[in-house]
């Protein structure tokens, strides 16, 4: 069987070492192939920095939990007034709902604050967004300052609950409440969001 030379393409049979029409060698050397290399890491960067921490918070399923929360307890709140215990709760239960979206996740009370700060964010959007649509949120306001006013009988606090009824009658007033009333529950959803996470990770190490 024939085969072109290299050089000149004059027909050459196998197993002839030179051409005839230019003498060009005919030896051909067989290579082994080479093999693939794994792919090297770019000089000073960390292998590990890709891969996530066990207990790092994966906000693709942190979110929708804070967001259900969040908007259950920001409806209860427009339509009781905004309670303690809804902001308590709302932060407890996604650190409890996150958990069991992720079985071996363990979690801390930093983790569980910043959960419940999440929860607080969607919670307190919901509950100024539907107040003021409803044109509550004044009512709301001045309902809650009366219920603290009447748990305390001090003459000097009664003088105090007052004064705020009567700055809620006026919009910078109630901008100026709304403002620190925000940052009260924000608190405490925070505040929420620790005790579960130190509560249920606790839990999670016996």
């Amino acid at each position: 069987m024939d085969h072109p030379c290299e050089k000149c393409a004059h027909p050459v049979e196998d197993g002839i070492p030179f051409c005839s029409h230019c003498r060009a060698p005919q030896i051909r050397v067989a290579l082994p192939e080479a093999e693939p290399q794994a792919a090297v890491p770019a000089e000073g960067s960390d292998p590990a920095a890709t891969v996530p921490a066990p207990n790092a918070i994966q906000w693709s399923l942190a979110l929708p939990v804070c967001a259900l929360a969040g908007l259950l307890s920001g409806f209860l709140m427009a339509l009781t007034g905004p309670a303690l215990l809804w902001m308590l709760a709302a932060a407890f239960l996604s650190v409890a709902f996150y958990r069991q979206r992720r079985p071996a996740f363990s979690p801390s009370a930093r983790v569980g604050a910043r959960l419940g700060a999440a929860t607080g964010v969607f919670s307190l959007a919901t509950f100024f967004i539907a107040a003021v649509y409803n044109g509550l949120l004044r009512e709301l306001l001045t309902q809650t300052v009366n219920f603290y006013a009447s748990m305390k009988a001090d003459p000097r606090f009664q003088a105090l609950a007052a004064r705020s009824i009567e700055s809620l009658k006026q919009p910078g007033g109630l901008g100026a409440w709304v403002f620190s009333l925000g940052l009260v529950m924000f608190l405490f959803f925070v505040i929420g969001g620790a005790l579960g996470g130190a509560i249920l990770g606790r839990r999670g190490r016996k």
